[in-house]
């Protein structure tokens, strides 16, 4: 919010700061979020973990993570790495 003080906007202009703001406001866009969706939206090949890759090295990412932003994120060099990395989330 510090980049936006002492700017002017009209009171029904809704601009998300935030992605949750975003996510809120906006809920027919909320694909955009979904990191596996956009990926295979570009023809990149992607899964879920639990899918193990063809090849590696892969890049990890939660598929979605509205606050956290790249936390987690990382390259993944081998299958045994990709093992090893793979944890559950719940949310």
């Amino acid at each position: 919010m510090q980049y936006f003080e002492g700017v002017a906007c009209p009171a029904d202009v809704f601009i998300p700061t935030e992605d949750s703001d975003a996510w809120i406001w906006n809920p027919r866009h909320r694909w955009v979020y979904d990191k596996l969706a956009v990926a295979l939206s570009q023809g990149l090949d992607a899964g879920p973990h639990g899918v193990t890759p063809p090849s590696f090295p892969v890049f990890s990412k939660p598929i979605y993570n509205l606050k956290g932003m790249g936390i987690g994120s990382r390259v993944v060099k081998s299958a045994a790495a990709y093992k090893s990395h793979q944890k559950a989330t719940c949310g």
